[in-house]
C-alpha cells in the first residue's frame, strides 16, 4: 500500500519546491492576498457559526473549558490553592457565571505554569475574557491556515485551487468548531505550532517568532507542544534543531521564573501537590481513568493508547502493556525519523507523525489532533497526483472522522446479533481508535520514506 505514498513526480516537485524555501511571506505575489482574505473569512465563519446564540454567562456547555481555566487561573494570581473546587465554584459565582451541574470531568488538569500564562486575561471580567479569548483563537487560526497555504506553494507547489481547497478543509474539521466552542487552548496552541513550523522551514528570516511560538506554546500545552519539539529535534535540519533548543530555553527559563515567584510567595509546594493529587484524582476513577465508560462527544473523548486498551485491561497488565507497545512505537519512530537526514521535505510530516504519537502516548483529549492539520498540504499534494492514493484517502478520511456516527446508529448496530459488544467498544473508544490508526499510518509513511532514501542514496 505503501509504494503509492509519494510518486516521482510528487518527489520532483519537493524538491523544485525546496529550492524555494527563502521566499519571504512578506514578499508574496499579489494571489497571496486572496489566501489571506480567504483564511480570515473561512475562521471568521467558524467563529460566527459558534458565538451564533453564544450565551457564555447562562449556558454551561459555551466556552467550558476556558471558565473553569480562567477560574483557576483567578485563584493562581490571587494566592489561593488554584485545584480546589470550592474556590474555582467561588470565582464563578463572583462572575455571576453559571458553573457546571457537576465538576466531573471539569478539573483544571494544567500545570502551575500554565496559570500564570493565563493569569492576566483574569484582570478584566470572565465573560469579557471569554470574547477576547475567542478573539485570539480566530486571530492566530487565521494566520495558521494562511501559512499552510504559503507551505503548500512553496514547498509542494500547490495552484491556487488546491490552496483555497485547503482552507475550506482546515474550516470544516469538527475538532477546530468543537475546540473553539469549548474555548480550550488545543486551538491556540496548534495555530502556534503549526506558525513556528511553516516559518521556521519556509521563512529563516523569521528567527524570533518560532522559538518564542513554540516556548508559549509549551507553557500552555506542554504535552502537546512536546512532541513538536522532539520532531524538529530529530529532523536533522539544523534550523529545526536550533529551534527545538531555543524554545526549550526560553520554556524553562519561564518556568524558572515562574516558580520563583511562586516560592516567594509561599505557593510553590502546595500548589504542586495540589496539582499532583487532582491530576491522580482524574486518573484513578475520574474522567481521565482509562478503564472509564462515560459517553462522551468522539470530539472530546481521551485518544491515548492506555484509554483503547482500558475498555478491557485494569492495573499492571495495562501499565505493562501500554508501556511495551509505546516503547517500541517510540524505538520505531526515532529510529527511522533519524534516517530521514536528507530527505527533501520531512518536517511537516515528521511534526504529523510523531503529533500522532503523541496523541496516543501522553493524556490527550480529541480535539488536540487540530495540530494534525498541519498535515494538509502533504496530503493534498498526494491527491494532486492521484485520488485513489490509500494513503491520503484513509488519513483525510480519520482527520475527518471525529464527528462520528449518532447514537442512533451505534444503537442499531448493537442490536444485529454477535456484534454488541464491538458497537459498545466503538461507542466509547472511536476517538482512541483513531489516534492509534492516524499514529501507525503515519509512522509507516515514515519507515518508508526512509527506506526509499537509503535505497535511492545505495
Amino acid at each position: 500500500m505503501l509504494k503509492n505514498v509519494v510518486t516521482d513526480d510528487a518527489m520532483e516537485d519537493v524538491a523544485t519546491g525546496n529550492a524555494r524555501q527563502a521566499i519571504s511571506v512578506n514578499s508574496l505575489r499579489p494571489v497571496g492576498w486572496l489566501e489571506l482574505i480567504g483564511s480570515l473569512l473561512a475562521i471568521a465563519g467558524v467563529l460566527g457559526s459558534v458565538l451564533s446564540g453564544y450565551h457564555a454567562r447562562e449556558w454551561q456547555a459555551s466556552a467550558s473549558d476556558f471558565k473553569t481555566l480562567y477560574a483557576s487561573a483567578q485563584c493562581f494570581r490571587q494566592h489561593i490553592d488554584p485545584y480546589d473546587f470550592h474556590n474555582i465554584a467561588a470565582v464563578f459565582a463572583a462572575h455571576r457565571v453559571v458553573p457546571p451541574v457537576s465538576w466531573y470531568a471539569h478539573a483544571p488538569v494544567y500545570p502551575p505554569f500554565t496559570l500564570a500564562v493565563l493569569a492576566p486575561l483574569t484582570l478584566i471580567p470572565m465573560v469579557q475574557a471569554i470574547y477576547l479569548w475567542m478573539a485570539l483563537s480566530g486571530i492566530l487560526l487565521a494566520a495558521a491556515v494562511f501559512l499552510l497555504t504559503r507551505a503548500a506553494e512553496q514547498l509542494f507547489r500547490l495552484a491556487l485551487s488546491w490552496r483555497l481547497a485547503l482552507i475550506a478543509l482546515f474550516a470544516a474539521s469538527p475538532l477546530l468548531s468543537f475546540s473553539l466552542e469549548m474555548g480550550n487552548v488545543s486551538a491556540v496552541v496548534a495555530a502556534l505550532l503549526i506558525a513556528a513550523v511553516v516559518l521556521s522551514h519556509t521563512s529563516p528570516q523569521f528567527k524570533t517568532l518560532p522559538p518564542v511560538a513554540v516556548a508559549l506554546a509549551l507553557l500552555l500545552k506542554p504535552h502537546l507542544a512536546l512532541w513538536v519539539v522532539l520532531a524538529f529535534l530529530v529532523s536533522r535540519h539544523t534550523q529545526g534543531r536550533r529551534l527545538a533548543v531555543s524554545s526549550a530555553t526560553l520554556f524553562l527559563g519561564s518556568v524558572l521564573c515562574i516558580g520563583l515567584w511562586m516560592a516567594a510567595h509561599h505557593q510553590l509546594s502546595p500548589e504542586i501537590n495540589s496539582y499532583r493529587a487532582m491530576v491522580h484524582q482524574e486518573i484513578s476513577g475520574g474522567s481521565m481513568d482509562p478503564a472509564n465508560h462515560e459517553l462522551v462527544a468522539v470530539t472530546a473523548q481521551i485518544t491515548s493508547l492506555a484509554s483503547l486498551l482500558g475498555y478491557w485491561l485494569t492495573g499492571a497488565p495495562l501499565t505493562l502493556f501500554s508501556a511495551t507497545l509505546l516503547l517500541t512505537f517510540f524505538t520505531v519512530l526515532f529510529y527511522f525519523s533519524l534516517r530521514l537526514e536528507k530527505q527533501e521535505n520531512p518536517l511537516l510530516l515528521q511534526v504529523g507523525a510523531w503529533s500522532a504519537f503523541g496523541l496516543i502516548a501522553t493524556y490527550h483529549r480529541a480535539h488536540d489532533g487540530l495540530i494534525l492539520l498541519i498535515l494538509l498540504p502533504w496530503l493534498l499534494s498526494l491527491f494532486r497526483q492521484s485520488w485513489k492514493n490509500p494513503v491520503a484517502l484513509s488519513v483525510t478520511f480519520l482527520l475527518f472522522a471525529e464527528s462520528g456516527p449518532s447514537l442512533g446508529a451505534y444503537t442499531n448496530f448493537a442490536r444485529i446479533h454477535g456484534l454488541a459488544s464491538i458497537a459498545h467498544f466503538l461507542l466509547y473508544r472511536q476517538s482512541a481508535l483513531i489516534a492509534v490508526l492516524l499514529a501507525v499510518i503515519l509512522t509507516s509513511v515514515t519507515i518508508h520514506q526512509a527506506a526509499k532514501r537509503e535505497v535511492a542514496s545505495s
